[in-house]
């Protein structure tokens, strides 16, 4: 939160348990709408009341290290961030390089998680290996004090 806001809390602030939990993963298709993106977050609505953690794939991180990576990556829409906030996990991972589009100058995906506590994991990438439900994630990052961001180590177990 300290990351846009000046009372937030700094992530040394934050315990250890809220960087793991229980995930699930949403499959995003390429130039997915609005309204595609409710439709199937709201498939899955019971198993979002159970996750700490919900990651999103939608294979952006294929573009790592070419100038496209940067620009017109895929964003969340509103409702369904609105969606995602109502169930207070922990976190939001993507695969892509911000919460909020490229040219945005109030990043309000940003704010409206941050302003809940819920930690925005950025540049995940192999989000394909992952089953959709039945793992656990981590992304405990570095221990730096007053540190409104910081690399992590994002590691998933799947559950056998």
């Amino acid at each position: 939160p300290l990351h846009l806001f000046k009372d937030g809390r700094s992530l040394d602030q934050f315990s250890i348990n809220h960087f793991i939990g229980p995930a699930i993963k949403f499959q995003l298709p390429t130039n997915c709408s609005a309204d595609d993106q409710v439709a199937l977050f709201n498939t899955r609505k019971s198993e979002l009341a159970e996750a700490d953690f919900i990651l999103i794939q939608t294979n952006w991180s294929d573009n790592w290290g070419k100038a496209r990576y940067y620009a017109d990556f895929p964003v969340l829409c509103h409702e369904v961030m609105s969606l995602l906030i109502a169930q207070s996990p922990k976190g939001v991972g993507l695969d892509a390089i911000s919460a909020d589009p490229v040219d945005t100058t109030r990043f309000e995906n940003h704010r409206r998680l941050l302003e809940n506590d819920i930690l925005i994991i950025e540049n995940l990438t192999n989000l394909s290996l992952l089953p959709n439900s039945g793992f656990s994630f981590s992304c405990i990052p570095l221990k730096i004090n007053n540190s409104d961001g910081a690399p992590v180590r994002a590691v998933a177990s799947i559950e056998t």
